[in-house]
């Protein structure tokens, strides 16, 4: 009779993982689409031709052609978890200072850098993803970076809509910071762990449980 393979059941942790992973996802989508609101009331701010219209809303492609190009040989060089802090970081500096921009040339170069964290995201959340979890799962959950990303178009289009009242154009960008901190690094002196040290965790597709167990240990005694 063939013999029986028990399968080591995924740890909720992993679910919680994946999450973080996804904020790039969430990050990809709110970037791209919440230009669609703001760029009315940036247009009328400060005055914007046709041609500079066009450049401010498409500047992000430009970035993130740069980031999708240099993303794979810095992922080989410094890591994928170096990469996903990375993005964190950027995603966080091009939101405040786009929502800070007094100058279109400031303004567009925010959305040049945002772009570049968008071109990393969109192939080093996947991956992460899929390097994490165990086979059986693997393709459901990578699937939730897809989930995260439009989740993100939907999150900026009403985002838009909130703030339309108020003109908030710098609010629009300024709330796109608040889940890539998630994803930026924290202290070494913070009393909680960050949440990306999770993805320190190596799994391949047979799922060492007893590595996640002692990850799991080790978050519970310095968490």
């Amino acid at each position: 009779m063939p013999k029986k393979t028990t399968q080591t059941p995924v740890k909720g942790f992993v679910y919680y993982a994946v999450a973080v992973a996804a904020l790039g996802g969430l990050l990809f989508g709110y970037d791209t689409g919440v230009i669609s609101g703001a760029i009315l009331f940036i247009k009328s701010q400060f005055s914007l031709s046709s041609t500079m219209e066009e450049i401010v809303v498409s500047s992000v492609l430009v970035g993130a052609v740069c980031g999708a190009t240099l993303g794979g040989a810095l992922t080989d060089r410094f890591g994928r978890r170096s990469l996903i802090l990375v993005a964190g970081v950027i995603f966080t500096i091009s939101s405040v200072g786009t929502a800070l921009a007094p100058t279109v040339p400031l303004l567009i170069a925010g959305r040049v850098v945002s772009g570049i964290a968008i071109g990393i995201a969109s192939f080093i959340s996947p991956m992460y993803i899929a390097e994490l979890v165990p086979a059986r799962v693997r393709g459901a959950l990578v699937a939730v970076n897809m989930l995260a990303i439009t989740t993100g178009i939907v999150t900026a289009y009403l985002t838009d809509y909130a703030l339309t009242d108020i003109k908030g154009w710098r609010y629009m960008f300024g709330l796109g910071a608040i889940p890539a901190i998630g994803r930026a690094p924290k202290s070494r002196g913070s009393a909680r762990i960050s949440l990306i040290t999770l993805f320190e965790c190596r799994v391949d597709s047979r799922f060492d449980g007893m590595k996640l167990g002692s990850l799991v240990n080790f978050i519970r005694t310095h968490g």
